[in-house]
Parts: C-alpha cells; structure tokens; sequence
C-alpha cells in the first residue's frame, strides 16, 4: 500500500483501493483543519466582493455538509467504520451540540457548522485586534477537542 501523506503513516491505515481511513487521527485533522481553512477563505472571499463568496452562509453550509458526510462515513472516497455513524458518532454531537444538529437536521453537518461558527468567532476576535498568537492557539484548541471527539472510543 501507498501513503498519502508526507509523514507516510497513513498507509498502515488504507484499504487495498488506498482509501484514506477514517481511524487515522491524521485524516481526521486534515480534514477538519481544511474545512477551517476553507470557512476562512469564504469570509475573505466575501470581504472581497467575490462572486463565488456572494453568500457566505450557503457555501459554508455547502462545506459543512460535504465534511460532515466524509466524518459520517458517508464519503466513499474514505474507508468509515460503524463509529462513522448516526447512531454511534452522530450520538455524540447530538449530546454536545443539540442545537446546531436539529437545526441542520444531520449530525455531521450540524458538527462542521457549530466548528464553523468557533472559526469565525476566532476571525472576528482578530479583527477585534485580538493577538494572533492567542487566537490561533485558542482555535487551536477547539480543532483538537473537535477532532478526538471523531475518534472512535478506545
């Protein structure tokens, strides 16, 4: 098996077709922190005036849904197992944010939306004049808590 990071310990947790696994921490920072990163670039889009940006919360939510699909196991580009579910995963965020969940209607989606919210709660506090170190590690700190609650119990 091949690896898909530079770090090369994702191939111990690929299937033969080279799936990236949903087991692998890794995989799950990735794919959090690019949905981070994606949520910063529709605001700057947005300031920008860019056409694509012209309604942030529609691309956001657009984000959120396809990340919350790939952590819920419902993304065939990655190997899930039964804790990428509804009833298992889904659980879990449905105990810690309730809200966001009834209100999307999906627990990966409601997830990714509630993480979205944390990133531009950080974004305003720069703008604020915040210090970027302490916004980043703040940040920082949802991301890890976000992504060990992806990660199956031990």
């Amino acid at each position: 098996m091949r690896s898909n990071s530079s770090n090369g310990n994702l191939a111990e947790h690929e299937d033969f077709a080279g799936k990236p696994s949903l087991a692998n921490v890794a995989v799950l920072d990735k794919v959090v922190r690019n949905f981070v990163f994606d949520v910063f670039q529709v605001k700057i889009g947005f300031q920008q005036g860019l056409a694509e940006a012209k309604q942030p919360l529609v691309v956001i939510e657009d984000l959120a849904r396809k990340a919350g699909d790939i952590i819920m196991g419902r993304d065939p580009a990655y190997e899930s197992s039964p804790w990428n579910s509804s009833y298992r995963l889904g659980s879990i965020f449905r105990v810690l944010i309730p809200n966001h969940i009834k209100h999307y209607g999906d627990p990966g989606t409601g997830a990714f939306m509630w993480l979205a919210n944390q990133a531009m709660q950080a974004s305003s506090a720069l703008d604020a004049g915040q210090a970027e170190t302490e916004v980043q590690e703040k940040l920082g700190e949802v991301i890890e808590d976000f992504v060990s609650r992806l990660m199956p119990p031990r």
